[in-house]
């Protein structure tokens, strides 16, 4: 995947029209369409021509129809943003009729990818779920799924490099998508340690 490091933003686990969300991560919002609105506001601010990967976790698409879901794109796609998915595990039960890759596609996503990606130049992996590293991997994973938690060596029962983990979710970066140049810096701070 092509990536313009100045134009390119993460974001994760938007859960758009998930009211359970908001008092399950304790979300600072009274409803569904304050949360939704304010969340679109922020990728709204993102500038014209870039480039946002959703690391999962859209919406909860097993219940949200077609046109929901392209409307929720066409708000995203405003001001010739590209849009790419990496499926989140509430992404892949779609409403019936539909494979979710198919689905995301026709909702107007530019790019759906099933599994994570390796930006293998910035030695990045991308990924809905946090992916197993040890201290001897040369490998940072951006990922969602855990929302406002933190992540610790619990989640994989052994040991792993914490310090190589860069939690996207909205739930933990003022709901708004991080610039990729961030994480660069952040990963160019860490690999120097």
């Amino acid at each position: 995947m092509k990536v313009s490091e100045e134009l390119t933003y993460i974001t994760s686990d938007l859960h758009l029209n998930h009211s359970n969300i908001i008092k399950f991560c304790n979300r600072p919002f009274r409803d569904i369409k304050q949360m939704d609105e304010y969340i679109f506001r922020q990728i709204d601010a993102l500038p014209e021509n870039s480039q946002l990967i959703n690391l999962g976790d859209v919406a909860m698409a097993y219940r949200t129809p077609l046109p929901v879901m392209q409307y929720y794109v066409s708000r995203m796609k405003k001001n010739n943003k590209k849009l790419v998915l990496i499926l989140g595990n509430h992404d892949r039960e779609v409403i019936k009729g539909y494979e979710a890759y198919d689905y995301f596609m026709d909702a107007g996503f530019d790019r759906v990818y099933e599994h994570p990606i390796l930006l293998e130049r910035y030695g990045i992996i991308l990924s809905h779920e946090p992916v197993f590293l040890t201290e001897e991997m040369p490998y940072f994973n951006v990922h969602g799924h855990i929302h406002n938690s933190i992540m610790t060596t619990n989640y994989f029962e052994q040991s792993c490099a914490l310090n190589r983990y860069i939690n996207a979710c909205v739930d933990v970066n003022g709901f708004a998508p991080i610039k990729l140049n961030d994480i660069l810096s952040y990963v160019e701070k860490e690999s120097t340690k």
